[in-house]
């Protein structure tokens, strides 16, 4: 379970800086802003990592 990425998450909900939030998880803003993004769009479990190979393969 993300716990420190859900907290995070609500603390950007609150209203905290992005970029404050960004540095002290060792990430980007950009993937600040992603994960409230997946959090809206599918809940706690939308935060939980997510396989980076292709759904399809040509082999």
């Amino acid at each position: 379970m993300p716990k420190h990425r859900y907290r995070a998450v609500l603390q950007v909900l609150d209203g905290a800086p992005v970029a404050q939030l960004a540095r002290q998880a060792g990430t980007s803003r950009q993937s600040m802003y992603s994960r409230v993004d997946r959090y809206h769009g599918g809940g706690l479990d939308a935060l939980v990592d997510r396989p980076r190979w292709p759904h399809v393969s040509p082999h």
